[in-house]
């Protein structure tokens, strides 16, 4: 991190690269490097005097693999890299995790892997959580391998903590698309009688699809999907009618609407509650806000 090593990306003045180790830091810069140089070798130097503390002992390196060339390097530089992960302590282990569709590494290779369940990196802060998520064999390995359940019950502790809300509600969606969560008790919290009467779904984008999926699995009969969109009302998705709200003949309707857009929920529920004074209607949000759900994130 000297000075006279880094260099600012030409297209992109928030990126530069250590041109001696050949690090890229993508992250660091806000507007201008050279004001902000000092702080950010000054945490730069933080971080690595604890890094160099803490390998003394025991440690576990997670390497999310980019490229098939890295793959490549990770083959034929395979002793270079054992040296540099145990020269701190014998007993250090590094774990390799490849992007599906990804090559396996070679099986001449030692090195541990996973295969993720995802074809490519998503640069949010949630995206630690659901990538490791996505493949259930390492997350078995981490329970069983390397993470105490006292280790476990502080990292969901930290993330209660410092997630924004926003993070913890995009981790919940990824859940419950892979059906972590049961929230048929919710739903039938929220709308007593669904088993006999069942439910609207309000919008056929991501979490419409994701809704209709997991009810028909969940056997939660789902009476019409309504949508504003004239293009797609008389169409069907699995077998469900997309319908104009116009359409729903029910005199007291269970509604659930499973759009993003928190301008367009308020303009929905505007325009059931012209219509109907009495109707159930819930949201994505108060699922998410549901104590089962809010308690486990």
């Amino acid at each position: 991190m000297k000075k006279e090593n880094l260099l600012v990306d030409k297209n992109d003045n928030t990126v530069f690269y250590d041109t001696k180790y050949g690090f890229c830091c993508n992250h660091d810069i806000s507007f201008d490097f050279e004001k902000e140089y000092p702080l950010i070798y000054e945490k730069y130097m933080r971080r690595s005097e604890r890094f160099l503390h803490d390998v003394q002992f025991p440690t576990c390196f997670i390497r999310a693999v980019r490229s098939e060339k890295e793959i490549q390097f990770i083959e034929e530089n395979e002793s270079y890299i054992y040296r540099i992960v145990k020269r701190g302590n014998s007993d250090n282990e590094i774990i390799f995790l490849l992007l599906k569709g990804m090559r396996n590494l070679s099986d001449k290779c030692k090195f541990q892997w996973f295969r993720l369940g995802i074809t490519r990196y998503v640069g949010n802060i949630y995206e630690m959580r659901t990538m490791f998520e996505s493949s259930e064999s390492f997350l078995k390995y981490c329970r069983e391998s390397i993470l105490t359940e006292e280790v476990i019950k502080r990292n969901i502790e930290f993330d209660k903590e410092h997630l924004y809300i926003s993070d913890k509600f995009n981790v919940f969606i990824n859940r419950l698309a892979k059906e972590n969560y049961n929230i048929i008790p919710i739903l039938k919290d929220y709308y007593p009688g669904i088993d006999r009467e069942g439910v609207f779904l309000w919008g056929m984008g991501t979490y419409g699809t994701l809704m209709v999926q997991y009810l028909l699995k969940n056997t939660i009969k789902v009476n019409g999907i309504i949508d504003n969109n004239p293009n797609k009302i008389g169409t069907c998705f699995a077998g469900i009618p997309i319908v104009a709200f116009s359409e729903i003949e029910s005199d007291r309707p269970n509604i659930f609407i499973s759009i993003k857009s928190e301008q367009s929920i308020d303009e929905i529920i505007e325009q059931i509650s012209a219509r109907y004074l009495d109707a159930r209607v819930y949201k994505m949000a108060d699922l998410f806000e549901h104590p089962i759900i809010s308690q486990m994130l």
